[in-house]
């Protein structure tokens, strides 16, 4: 952000201040300044500047069910993704319960605002692989995501995923379940 600002001052510098010839000059010695620093800077990626701390990062998940996962039957998961502020605000509200009862309708009424993933796990130590999730939405960001699990005991269910983690863990448990966030290397 700082380069971008930088970049901006300099153009307004040369065309206000000096002659608008420099204009080109300036332009070409920002762009290389700033390809030095984000080629110096490659563990964030070529992007890196296009993202901010607000920016919803998660790209893989790992699913373990416990043998005891439900008091030992089957478990709905959900992870939903959402593009609009005021549905993930509903949702945060909202218990496993309500959420699975409300589900259909709240994908009609806002099909491009939310995406769902899921998973039917059953009662037995289950680790799965690494889960790419892939976003439909490339125009749009995600704000956030949300699990829901539809125990059978009728519990709260729900968990925001955390946002600066590219890689999490769910461990479903009997009653109740917890994200534990992972570092982005190879395992």
């Amino acid at each position: 952000m700082k380069t971008l600002l930088c970049f901006f001052y300099c153009i307004y510098s040369c065309v206000v201040l000096c002659d608008s010839s420099l204009v080109g000059a300036v332009v070409s010695m920002t762009a290389v300044s700033s390809a030095e620093s984000l080629i110096k800077d490659k563990d964030k990626g070529l992007f890196s500047w296009l993202s901010s701390a607000d920016d919803f990062l998660l790209e893989e998940v790992m699913l373990i069910a416990n043998e005891n996962t439900n008091n030992h039957g089957a478990l709905k998961v959900h992870i939903v993704i959402l593009y609009n502020k005021e549905v993930f605000s509903e949702l945060m509200r909202s218990s496993s319960n309500e959420y699975f009862s409300n589900i259909e309708q709240l994908v009609k009424d806002h099909p491009n605002e939310i995406k769902i993933f899921e998973w039917q796990l059953v009662a037995k130590k289950t680790i799965s692989p690494w889960i790419r999730l892939e976003y439909p939405n490339n125009h749009m960001k995600p704000i956030g995501g949300i699990v829901f699990a539809n125990y059978s005991n009728g519990g709260i269910g729900r968990s925001l995923i955390p946002k600066e983690h590219a890689r999490i863990k769910i461990t479903f448990e009997e009653n109740d379940f917890h994200i534990t966030p992972e570092n982005n290397e190879e395992e």
